[in-house]
């Protein structure tokens, strides 16, 4: 037979509000530094992904002599299969060059390849072979001038990244004819 004390088991809510006031501090201190985590592994990835598109679209300019043309948002122009290829040029392409066309980027928004004018690219003088890739989303201006940081010159009016602080960001790849 056991005799129990007078004291009653469990905590006191003093103690009960200690905890959670230091559970809610650090929450406070860490939850930030996760969101800056968070961002910067975005950001990384689609700074890889804008440049591993690009090196395909280049490789396959360098097989074909050709671009592809403008395709609609979101559509892989011809890198992972040759079905958008037209046939005369389906004998050089050595694809495919890209294993997965990104269906978004990290912040939910599209990777849209480009032909077509944009005078901010136009360094051969032939306006209309300008060649990118356009990404869209509410980014804030932070994010996308890290991006231009990090991929060129870091300013949103020159080099080979251009954007509006806000919301588009368009990613040089090159110029020349299409098929």
């Amino acid at each position: 037979m056991s005799i129990r004390g007078t004291e009653e088991e469990g905590f006191s809510l003093i103690e009960l509000v200690v905890v959670v006031s230091v559970l809610t501090i650090l929450a406070a201190i860490v939850t930030p530094q996760v969101n800056k985590v968070v961002v910067k592994a975005k950001i990384s990835r689609l700074e890889n992904e804008l440049k591993v598109i690009k090196n395909a679209v280049n490789r396959l300019y360098a097989e074909l002599g050709v671009y592809p043309t403008e395709v609609g948002q979101s559509t892989d122009p011809g890198l992972m299969t040759n079905s958008r290829i037209p046939s005369n040029y389906r004998i050089n392409w050595q694809g495919p060059y890209l294993d997965k066309w990104p269906l978004e980027h990290p912040w939910g928004g599209t990777y849209d390849y480009d032909y077509r004018r944009n005078r901010n690219f136009d360094y051969d003088n032939t306006l209309g072979n300008e060649v990118s890739l356009t990404i869209r989303n509410n980014f804030s201006a932070s994010i996308l001038n890290r991006i231009d940081a990090d991929l060129d010159d870091g300013s949103p009016l020159t080099g080979n990244i251009r954007h509006n602080a806000s919301s588009i960001l368009i990613y040089y790849i090159g110029e020349g004819p299409d098929w």
